[in-house]
């Protein structure tokens, strides 16, 4: 013991020195090396708003791009003024109210209104049966009686081939009307003029049909053939009550005839007759069934629901069948539809330009085919002494979301991602 008190004595001092040196080792790894990663973060932490507030100082700034015809951007070669800023924002103000205007009336340029009123989104039995029937009545162009009251032929002034019922009808009434000029016989025999009035009845009987056929041509802008509708088939038996979404998908099917319709029309407007028509037939309309996704409630439970937000950019998707790259979103559904018609060969710019017009048509692809139109005189149509050809014209309608939205079933709005429509507030 006293000589470790001796060696303790001796070497105080270096021990005094080693318990500081330790201690020093330990302050620092406990106290320094904490503060200095406190230091460190702070460090990091300026130097990150250095470089915000460095990128904001040395940004390329822009003005506002507020015409349509730019393509570039104009470089703001100063840091604006508050009043410039206030200037800038009335712009972007003015834009923003100009966009929502063009959008509105985007919507309204084409109107779209219910086959049966109240009869969508959910209107009840009643209202289902009235539209199985009057839509039947509309699309079925093949019952013969009833077909030229469809209000879909009297928008182009359409006329159908006269039948061979039409015909033996008229040549009964004009036979009748020729045998009452008959001369009763004092006698009571045959008539005194009974040999006239049979060559008047051989003579007149067999005009009758192609007199019919001449005066349907002369009477009317465009032949229509009776298979030239396509209708929703889920909706044609008449033991059934329709359900909405059949109603919705019906309806949008007739918005799109109505489209080519209203086209055809518009081509034909200036026309006094078939003969003097750039439309002359409308052989075909063919619409998908699919259209507008035709399922039931729980097959549309089922889908995911889509973007609707029209505000969000659109993403093209090209395809072999798709030359546009438009699809259904937000904004619009994007259906794609084939036209056939006969037309005159000199007015096919004229009939593809006012598909578009005024509408939301884009012809994609047509193809033109020559018809002979002494050729088709003989089967009863009149299509006039110019050249005829068959255009089969491929193209893509776009249905605003905002006009059709109103009339969705909930469960193709729950479908699609689209809100229901908040009750009015008492």
């Amino acid at each position: 013991m006293k000589n470790i008190l001796e060696l303790l004595k001796k070497n105080l001092v270096s021990i005094i020195c080693g318990i500081v040196a330790i201690a020093a080792v330990v302050v620092y790894y406990s106290v320094i090396t904490g503060k200095y990663q406190q230091l460190q973060a702070e460090a990091t932490s300026h130097s990150a708003d250095f470089s915000a507030m460095n990128s904001l100082l040395t940004k390329e700034r822009h003005l506002p791009q507020l015409a349509l015809e730019e393509t570039e951007a104009k470089k703001l070669d100063r840091f604006p003024t508050q009043p410039v800023i206030d200037w800038g924002t009335n712009l972007i103000n003015q834009f923003k109210a100009e966009k929502d205007a063009v959008y509105t009336a985007a919507v309204k340029l084409v109107p779209r209104q219910l086959l049966v009123p109240n009869s969508l989104p959910t209107g009840g039995t009643d209202m289902a049966l009235t539209f199985r029937d009057q839509y039947k009545a509309t699309m079925n162009l093949a019952q013969i009686d009833t077909r030229a009251n469809s209000y879909l032929i009297k928008l182009m002034n359409g006329v159908f081939l006269p039948s061979t019922q039409q015909t033996d009808a008229r040549k009964q009434e004009v036979e009748r009307a020729i045998r009452a000029n008959a001369i009763p016989s004092p006698t009571g025999g045959p008539a005194l003029n009974a040999a006239e009035i049979e060559a008047e009845i051989g003579r007149t009987l067999p005009h009758i049909p192609d007199d019919m056929r001449r005066e349907a041509a002369e009477k009317n802008q465009v032949y229509v053939d009776p298979t030239a509708f396509e209708m929703l088939q889920s909706l044609v038996p008449n033991n059934t009550t329709p359900e909405t979404w059949q109603i919705f998908s019906a309806q949008m099917g007739l918005w799109l005839h109505e489209d080519i319709i209203n086209s055809i029309a518009a081509a034909n407007k200036n026309s006094k007759n078939v003969m003097d028509s750039p439309v002359k037939h409308l052989i075909k309309i063919r619409v998908p069934q699919d259209m507008f996704r035709p399922y039931s409630a729980a097959a549309l439970a089922s889908v995911t629901p889509a973007n609707v937000d029209p505000g969000q950019p659109i993403t093209k998707t090209y395809g072999s069948f798709n030359s546009t790259g438009r699809t259904t979103n937000g904004l619009y559904d994007c259906i794609r539809i084939q036209l056939v018609v006969y037309a005159d060969a000199e007015q096919v710019p004229l009939v593809l330009q006012e598909l578009s017009r005024g509408k939301y048509i884009t012809v994609t692809n047509c193809s033109v085919t020559a018809v002979d139109p002494a050729f088709r005189k003989t089967q009863g149509y009149y299509y006039g002494d110019k050249p005829v050809v068959e255009l089969v014209i491929d193209c893509e309608d776009l249905v605003m979301r905002e006009s059709t939205t109103p009339y969705m079933p909930p469960a193709t709005r729950a479908s699609l991602g689209i809100p229901s429509p908040q009750p009015a507030a008492k």
